[in-house]
């Protein structure tokens, strides 16, 4: 049974969400499935002046695991509690619990938990209100406002995006980031709704952590991809036929496809965007230290390379000149996991999570300081997912964040001389039921793509005859991200009668949402063949479509993304009403 929530749907979202907005107070959310496989999420390690010690949340172990020195402590949240990000204050910590949808409590001096309450579908990040209580942000659209001094109860959840990431009070307004877009929206906290959106920079993508800005008083720092504008080439033929340039891109930083760099976001001007981070790849998380020092995690280091890369005056060296490619120091310490969160101590010593398995290294230490106690053993499918190419820098998990998708749109060059135009895929959500694989269904299995994508297009080395098969099942079980349908069950079930009188049914269904097979006949003037997409996910995604010409799933419905001549569905015999209950049964799926 769904569980239904005092949520208050807020104003049109600015950067390509929800327009489609409740006329009554009650949405209803559906209970998530288990999160069975845990996606290097980063940045779950926060220092604990307080304690004189660290707070680490464990996804895959389902526990928040207190740091002391050498004394370890854990605290067990129970099965799918998948807990994500923490807020300290003195004694007590708050932490997001991705896997349950909850927010919990842990009183960081005896370990126990004192409270936990369901807040949405899958809950971020979560800092304090300048309001005064706890503000949650959720990747299935709304912020949660929690009061801790009562129990946690929840005093009212109001929807603001889809796909919201970080939440940082600054000053009297709160920063909420998005993650596949790398938005920041600046939210009043009195009432919720989103006064501002600010663009980071023209190519940003996946917003991994946003921190507030150690330099200025109201202003943050987001960590994020950049995604070059190249034209790739379908050619399957190396060096011709790479996801990756075989020329430096436009723009400046390290001449890569993916550059990962930080954009301060401040009252004082115009956002501004580091230089590239020369031996970093795919970091999903950073940290401020003492003297102007910052660190990144390399999630993404391939074998032999530093996990983590620390540059002594970066809050100097970051920023300023012109877009460059800058080095910093390689931290040199063993992790047998991928390297996922980093912290400094009070002292300005640097510690070091890794994820698959768990454990927590200090820097200046050669042996572990922490090990695993719960977590899951070293898995050959989590590693592998995330860990660059040699030949690009790019690991699947840089285009499939978490196992979803960067929202970018890919410019190829067809042998007729001709461009076309593909969105990224996401990964989550029954993948094992979608074969064939790729936009036109020209892979046939997980053998197929991987001798495809990751040999070829990407630049890999050899891999073991059995990964395909243990990389898909591992995929298989995450978890896409369900978007709330903003309209009262009865609408979605309206939606869903309209869903099939429009002949959607025909193409997109099953359980996957997908016939798994290619239209060749084109869906609106110009388009190509390609394979039906499955629509699990839909609400939360953007752009969509094969093209990437929504930015809304309202778009989708308008030209040019829909040509008016029915081919992509019978819209034209829909009524308002029932195109706007189909749209709300579509964000539900």
């Amino acid at each position: 049974m769904p569980t239904v929530f005092h949520l208050l749907a807020g104003c049109a979202d600015p950067g390509g969400g929800a327009s489609h907005s409740s006329d009554g107070p009650y949405v209803s959310i559906p209970e998530q499935q288990l999160l069975r496989s845990v996606p290097v999420f980063g940045g779950t390690l926060e220092s604990a002046p307080a304690i004189d010690g660290f707070v680490s949340a464990d996804p895959e172990g389902n526990q928040v695991v207190r740091i002391v020195g050498d004394t370890v402590t854990a605290l067990d949240l129970g099965e799918n509690a998948r807990p994500f990000r923490i807020h300290v204050e003195d004694a007590t910590a708050w932490v997001t619990l991705r896997g349950s949808g909850e927010l919990v409590e842990v009183d960081l001096g005896a370990m126990t938990e004192t409270w936990r309450t369901r807040v949405c579908g899958e809950p971020r990040g979560v800092d304090r209100s300048p309001e005064g209580p706890l503000v949650v942000a959720c990747a299935d659209g709304p912020i949660a406002e929690v009061d801790d001094t009562n129990g946690g109860e929840l005093l009212r959840s109001k929807f603001v995006a889809p796909d919201l990431r970080d939440i940082v009070a600054v000053g009297d307004q709160l920063y909420v980031s998005r993650f596949t877009s790398a938005t920041v929206l600046v939210v009043d906290p009195r009432v919720l709704i989103t006064v501002e959106e600010h663009v980071l920079h023209l190519d940003a993508r996946v917003a991994w952590r946003m921190r507030k800005d150690p330099l200025v008083e109201n202003g943050v720092a987001v960590l994020h991809q950049l995604t070059r504008p190249v034209v790739l080439v379908l050619d399957p033929t190396p060096p011709g036929g790479t996801y990756y340039p075989t020329a430096p891109p436009p723009g400046g930083g390290c001449g890569r496809l993916h550059e990962t760099v930080v954009t301060r976001d401040t009252e004082l001007g115009p956002p501004d965007t580091s230089h590239g981070l020369d031996q970093v790849r795919l970091a999903t998380d950073f940290a401020f230290g003492p003297a102007r020092s910052v660190s990144f995690v390399s999630t993404g280091a391939e074998p032999g390379s530093p996990g983590v890369v620390e540059y002594l005056n970066g809050l100097t060296t970051l920023w300023g000149g012109t877009s460059g490619c800058i080095t910093g120091e390689g931290i040199d310490v063993p992790l047998s996991g991928r390297p996922s969160a980093v912290a400094y101590d009070e002292q300005g010593a640097l510690y070091i999570q890794t994820a698959s398995p768990f454990g927590i290294v200090r820097a200046d230490v050669d042996t572990t300081t922490v090990t695993a106690t719960r977590g899951d053993p070293t898995l050959t499918a989590p590693q592998f997912f995330h860990t660059a190419a040699d030949a690009s820098g790019v690991a699947c998990a840089s285009c499939h964040p978490e196992g979803l998708e960067d929202g970018n749109v890919w410019t190829f060059a067809k042998p007729d001389g001709t461009v076309m135009l593909r969105r990224t895929m996401p990964l989550a959500g029954m993948l094992l039921s979608r074969e064939p694989y790729h936009w036109n269904g020209d892979l046939a299995d997980a053998d197929a793509l991987l001798a495809d994508t990751y040999l070829i297009r990407m630049g890999g080395g050899t891999y073991d005859p059995d990964l395909p098969t243990a990389l898909f099942e591992w995929l298989d079980d995450l978890r896409p991200v369900r978007a709330l349908p903003l309209v009262p069950p009865e609408e979605v079930a309206e939606g869903e009668e309209a869903f099939v009188r429009a002949g959607c049914a025909d193409c997109h269904l099953g359980d996957a949402f997908t016939n798994n097979e290619i239209t060749y006949g084109p869906l609106r003037v110009g388009s190509d063949p390609v394979k039906t997409p499955s629509l699990i996910g839909v609400g939360s995604r953007s752009p969509l479509l094969h093209d990437g010409c929504a930015e809304t799933i309202e778009e989708r419905f308008l030209p040019p993304c829909d040509d008016g001549l029915d081919r992509h569905g019978r819209i034209s015999l829909m009524s308002t009403s029932e195109l706007n209950a189909l749209i709300g049964y579509l964000r539900s799926l």
